[in-house]
């Protein structure tokens, strides 16, 4: 298993953000990881978590420790999830997803670019598949997919341009992913 989270963070000279991981009904905590100083990238951390298998009433906590001498921006945290692999002894084979979904791009605010990540089940795959941009007048701005794709999980980056490469303003804009009868739209900041 393991624990998986986004985050960008500027702390000041002296503050750690620790993620800690406690056993005992909150007594004592452990430290999974720390992060100090600047990252403004938005970046992905995988925790491992196999020392903690078979564990009962296992917590989590993110802790910013500050000496509260100085300001900075903060620790932003988003995408928080657990992930387990299968216990059994044998291997199970790999799986076409039987779902359709459209997750919230990543980040959001973005700027310049942002992540969008979808899943195609595999009785979609006579189908046309589309994921498109449109602004706050439902005018198309961008077509990031259009055609057959294999089924499963998939990752698209919108680099904030339009399909003539020019760069977009700031504002709200939508994004439709279209995958035969099924359909999923979900909305989006630019901010410059």
């Amino acid at each position: 298993p393991q624990l998986s989270f986004w985050h960008r963070y500027q702390f000041w000279l002296y503050d750690t953000g620790f993620v800690e991981i406690n056993t005992d009904g909150g007594k004592g905590w452990e430290i999974l990881a720390e992060f100090a100083e600047i990252d403004f990238e938005w970046s992905q951390v995988n925790l491992p978590l196999d020392a903690y298998t078979g564990q009962s009433n296992v917590r989590f906590r993110f802790h910013l420790l500050s000496d509260w001498t100085g300001a900075a921006d903060g620790w932003y945290i988003d995408d928080v999830q657990m992930n387990f692999k299968p216990t059994s002894v044998e291997e199970e084979p790999a799986s076409v997803p039987v779902q359709f979904s459209l997750r919230q791009n990543y980040p959001n605010p973005f700027n310049p670019s942002t992540s969008i990540q979808y899943t195609v089940d595999g009785r979609q795959t006579s189908a046309p598949i589309s994921l498109r941009v449109y602004n706050i007048r439902g005018q198309l701005v961008r077509i990031l997919v259009d055609g057959e794709i294999e089924p499963g999980n998939h990752q698209v980056v919108w680099d904030g341009r339009d399909d003539k490469g020019k760069e977009v303003s700031s504002g709200i804009y939508f994004y439709r992913l279209a995958a035969g009868e099924h359909v999923a739209t979900k909305k989006m900041l630019l901010l410059k």
